[in-house]
């Protein structure tokens, strides 16, 4: 055989072999260029880890921390990692907005997010950035009159807080009631407004007094009820409604004689001044999951959420985002997932058995009225 047509051939199958050897490596480039993108899912949390709001947001986070961890653990080796990023907005829109804006250009396509007004501000941008929201402590009527099918509330229905404050105000033949509210908050005020319809319709007398965060001295507010001879005292506020508790008690109008004077939406005001308050605990959910998830988070954080239903409850909506993205195929990801997640019914979660309505808004996390006694909260 001629040498130069063996060594022709040679060189021929050499370059063959070389462009072979350049496609599968350019072929394998790019199937991990593609794993790396779908093989990890970025999930943001927005929400106050700062400020007089900040325990809306601290035990919210460590409880979607709690999930993401397991879900990584315990996921199979062809499901996606989850990585989570979070930012403190301290409860300010504008600053929600940014985070959001930065989040998205990031590629980061489902946020958590516990701001009230964030929530109103960013649903229909979400919708055209077609990006996921989630709210795990806020759902009412008025943010579902506003969504866009891309916002997901999963949380206790909001009206339900007015409504067991009116039937237990009305039941303990109390008729004028001054509400004093936080009016930096828009939630606040739709407490508020809704208590005052519901009351009113069933006999009742409701005045509307809002504060702002400069206010410090609260007895022109407190003494507008004495002079209205008022006799029930709604605190829709945050930290703050300690201080007016406190001034309250300086001007004495609270009273160990009736107990039924002061209602609160939360625990803030201090245990001392805890008359009735609406709450959620264990014993509103899924009481041995409930206890299970809070000794766990007492384990891991070296401490009891503040408000433990800010951690029950985005427990629950975090696994249930976290089993949407188990179930949705790659291809059309972010709809697949949203569908997942409306698709969601009786959800066996710590805070109750959820289902999701067409409208994105979640049920079966029900509330309960509570006092103090001895220490421990008793559910009326």
């Amino acid at each position: 055989m001629n040498i130069n047509l063996i060594r022709k051939n040679k060189i021929i199958l050499r370059v063959l072999l070389i462009a072979v050897l350049i496609i599968f490596v350019g072929y394998l480039l790019t199937k991990s260029t593609q794993n790396s993108s779908s093989d990890t899912i970025k999930i943001g949390w927005i929400g106050p880890l700062s400020g007089n709001v900040k325990f809306l947001g601290i035990d919210n986070l460590n409880a979607v921390k709690m999930a993401v961890e397991e879900y990584n653990i315990n996921k199979n080796p062809n499901e996606p990692q989850v990585e989570l990023i979070f930012e403190d907005d301290q409860y300010d829109e504008i600053k929600t907005l940014y985070i959001y804006n930065k989040m998205v250009s990031s590629s980061v396509k489902i946020i958590f997010i516990s701001t009230y007004d964030g929530t109103l501000l960013l649903e229909k941008k979400a919708d055209k950035d077609e990006v996921i929201l989630v709210n795990p402590i806020n759902n009412d009527q008025q943010l579902t009159n506003l969504n866009n099918n891309n916002t997901f509330l999963i949380a206790k229905r909001t009206e339900q807080l007015e409504e067991i404050l009116s039937q237990h105000i009305l039941a303990n033949n109390k008729k004028k009631a001054l509400v004093i509210y936080y009016s930096e908050d828009s939630l606040m005020l739709t407490i508020g407004e809704a208590f005052k319809e519901d009351f009113e319709q069933h006999g009742g007398k409701a005045i509307l007094n809002g504060y702002t965060p400069e206010i410090e001295n609260f007895s022109s507010l407190l003494s507008k009820g004495i002079k209205e001879g008022l006799d029930t005292y709604i605190l829709l506020g945050y930290i703050e409604t300690k201080k007016i508790v406190e001034q309250a008690k300086q001007m004495n109008i609270t009273s160990s004689k009736d107990s039924h004077k002061f209602y609160t939406v939360n625990t803030l005001v201090g245990e001392e001044f805890l008359h009735h308050f609406t709450y959620f605990t264990s014993e509103d959910g899924n009481k041995h999951e409930a206890d299970k998830f809070l000794e766990a988070y007492e384990k891991k954080y070296n401490k009891k959420p503040i408000e433990e239903w800010t951690a029950l409850q985005t427990y629950d909506a975090t696994h249930i985002v976290l089993n949407a993205i188990h179930n949705s195929e790659k291809e059309n990801f972010i709809e697949d997932v949203k569908q997942q997640m409306f698709a969601t019914q009786e959800f066996q979660g710590v805070s109750g058995n959820i289902s999701i309505l067409p409208d994105g808004s979640a049920r079966s996390i029900n509330w309960s009225m509570y006092t103090l006694e001895d220490g421990k909260f008793v559910k009326e």
